[in-house]
């Protein structure tokens, strides 16, 4: 077998055993792909904020948009915390299913039904948490909180997961032999939900403990009814009481994008309770590259950095370079999923040609199956909320790739609602208008609509709701996915669709990039509000907390402001070095720094003998040999025989190195954490900080 690489022949290597896999770049489910899921994860700036906020999320995302590789990787990272009490919530279809005659002795209202669930979750909630508080060491010996000791027992009798504890329990404690009212206006006092609180924040708040509780599957033996939308919000509605009344609690819970258009759909109260605290999982081509050739990396041992020339190395011909990459999106929803799919099946058929590398070929061999799963699947997430959505496609097949919306029109005039079932044709007339059709179909990422703003197709992947009017001028244009499955050959000026620009670059990515500016820019503005000196310094520690936090997610867990602030030596801040990332991993080994302080002085002047001498005495036990001192000077450099000689004097004779760090450098590492491809600025910074210290300051040559 011989293939090209440009005009050079070369006969094809012979392909290793571990080429040969079935998923070269991972499972497409993440519960399948934890191997690949550790080496190879992408860090999203959704993923980014989860880990930096410290609030209540939902997160809401179409199929094979990474809910459950987040699911897993928040998880993994909340572990690293060891004062962090994690519940997690993932049931399967028949635990959800199981809780529907429990939510239906509650009457058929929606309100009633919501309440009862919500009062539910509170109590099952709350038990977990004291599940995974009695098995720390600490809780188990304190005598002032044995009372948790005896709910854990009592709990952990009830069954082997939440779902059937819980119903185990209320089975017992739910009167059934009242009227529907007393039985809701009871529920609380016979759970002892007031009581249950109290109980879990004062253990919370005598150990500093932080909480976590997260939850996915929730799709799982969904029913878009009455009840099964009961059930789901009010576990948002628990999820956001919980994290009100405990303290330091974070509450993430992810839906699939059709059931949580059920919630928009029949919550009244949806608008003022959770609109705001939705965040939209989203994909751009930046974003995506980058995650393939990380999986490209660990599947074939490339040690190359730059993303391009790793993606060149297993490409050849036309899919080499950033064209060759988007005409691979261009089959796909924007979606991990898709590109997994489609990449491993790329990959299995070079395979076959004696190949480690994928042409185009390969790629159009696989589209036609891509571009059928991708079809069924929109037909299956939509069905509950769009009936008529298989009959509506079907419409569009060997139709052309750009429509107008005269021709569209003209396309679902020839509907009969007779001929449809009765389902069907009344979701025909629920759309009623041609208009509307459009917009739906606009909003599942079916049709792209041109904007002259941007002189390109837009197209929206994430079930956001349309933001454009339809006009007898619009210009619409079928997702190229879809051309295959739905045999509609492409128009000449569209066979390098370089028209297609996808929402994520425009409005779905930029209002999770403004939020995360805004944010940014009011904590950036913060400092410069405080003043230097005493009276400050309190506020500049906070901040320098606060600063911390944000920018070393990762490799810092639980900082936490004077953690010994009744003892003499108090230490400003102090974070748990996890050793999880290349920086903190070399802090760890090479100076033992496990908990790793940060001294705080709100003046500008020169570092002196005393804080030097001060930081010396801190350094000692799990503290180690690596301190910070930040303060407010302007340069980074140390004074030549001021600075300079402190440093030297203190490594050279006690082996501590001690690291001036000015807050303009946190300041700096704020403001490039408003590009989401620089997250990591921070630490690459500190790393040359550290490299220069080795290198130059403590060298006596």
């Amino acid at each position: 077998m011989w293939y090209f690489f440009g005009k050079n022949i070369k006969r094809a290597p012979v392909i290793k055993n571990n080429f040969r896999k079935i998923n070269s770049l991972g499972d497409v489910q993440a519960e399948r792909d934890f191997e690949m899921l550790d080496q190879a994860f992408y860090e999203t700036p959704e993923y980014r904020t989860l880990i930096e906020e410290h609030t209540r999320r939902v997160i809401v995302g179409r199929r094979g948009t990474g809910k459950s590789a987040l699911f897993y990787k928040l998880q993994k990272h909340w572990r690293l915390d060891k004062k962090a009490v994690i519940v997690s919530i993932s049931p399967n279809e028949t635990e959800i299913i199981g809780l529907r005659p429990f939510v239906n002795l509650f009457s058929d209202r929606q309100k009633h039904l919501r309440i009862a669930s919500k009062i539910a979750w509170e109590y099952a909630i709350l038990q977990e948490i004291i599940l995974n508080l009695a098995s720390n060491y600490k809780i188990r010996s304190d005598n002032e909180l044995a009372q948790l000791l005896i709910e854990e027992k009592a709990w952990r009798k009830e069954g082997d997961n939440i779902i059937d504890r819980m119903l185990g329990a209320l089975d017992t404690l739910v009167e059934t032999d009242v009227v529907i009212e007393k039985r809701i206006s009871t529920l609380a006092r016979t759970l002892q939900i007031k009581d249950l609180y109290q109980l879990v924040a004062k253990a919370l708040n005598k150990k500093t403990f932080s909480l976590r509780i997260i939850a996915d599957k929730l799709d799982e033996g969904y029913e878009p009814d009455p009840i099964g939308i009961s059930i789901l919000t009010g576990l948002i509605y628990a999820l956001d009481s919980l994290s009100n009344q405990l303290p330091r609690t974070a509450t993430t819970i992810f839906f699939r994008d059709n059931i949580f258009r059920s919630i928009q759909l029949l919550d009244p109260d949806y608008s003022r309770n959770v609109e705001g605290d939705v965040l939209r999982l989203h994909w751009d081509e930046y974003q995506l590259f980058n995650m393939i050739c990380n999986r490209l990396r660990v599947a074939f041992g490339i040690t190359q950095e730059k993303s391009l020339k790793v993606w060149d190395q297993k490409t050849a011909r036309d899919l080499r370079g950033k064209q060759g990459f988007r005409r691979c999106l261009q089959l796909t929803l924007y979606r991990p999923r898709d590109l997994l799919v489609l990449l491993n099946k790329a990959f299995n058929n070079a395979y076959s040609h004696s190949r480690d590398v994928i042409v185009n070929d390969d790629i159009d061999k696989t589209s036609r199956q891509i571009s059928c799963s991708r079809l069924e699947d929109l037909k299956k997430e939509y069905l509950e909320i769009i009936p008529c959505i298989a009959r509506l496609l079907s419409l569009f097949c060997n139709t052309k790739t750009t429509l107008n919306y005269i021709e569209i029109d003209e396309i679902l005039a020839t509907v009969s609602l007779e001929s449809l079932e009765k389902s069907e044709a009344q979701a025909f007339a629920i759309l009623s208008d041609t208009k509307t059709i459009i917009q739906t179909l606009y909003s599942v990422g079916f049709l792209g609509v041109w904007k002259d703003n941007v002189s390109s197709f837009v197209f929206c992947h994430d079930g956001k709701d349309p933001d454009f009017s339809v006009s007898h001028q619009s210009k619409l244009l079928i997702h190229p996915c879809y051309w295959i499955g739905l045999n509609i050959k492409p128009n000449e000026h569209l066979e390098n669709t370089e028209e297609i620009y996808d929402e994520y670059d425009i409005q779905v990515s930029s209002e999770t990039t403004e939020i995360r500016k805004r944010k940014l820019g009011a904590v950036m503005q913060e400092l410069n509000n405080i003043k230097q000196g005493r009276e400050d310094a309190g506020e500049f520690e906070e901040w320098c907390l606060k600063a911390i936090k944000i920018v070393f997610p990762k490799g810092l867990q639980n900082p936490s402001l004077n953690p010994n602030k009744n003892k003499t030596q108090r230490r400003d801040i102090v974070g748990t070095n996890t050793g999880s990332t290349e920086l903190w991993r070399r802090i760890l080994e090479d100076y033992q720094s496990r908990q790793l302080i940060f001294e705080v002085k709100n003046f500008e002047r020169e570092l002196g003998r005393d804080e030097y001498r001060q930081m010396l005495s801190y350094l000692c036990s799990q503290h180690g040999n690596l301190g910070f001192i930040i303060n407010r000077s302007t340069k980074a450099e140390l004074e030549k025989n001021r600075e300079l000689k402190w440093v030297r004097e203190l490594y050279h004779e006690h082996k501590k190195l001690i690291i001036k760090l000015p807050v303009i450098k946190l300041y700096k590492w704020l403001s490039k954490l408003r590009n989401p491809q620089k997250h990591d600025a921070g630490e690459k910074e500190l790393g040359s900080i550290l490299d220069l210290y080795e290198r130059n300051y403590i060298r006596l040559d």
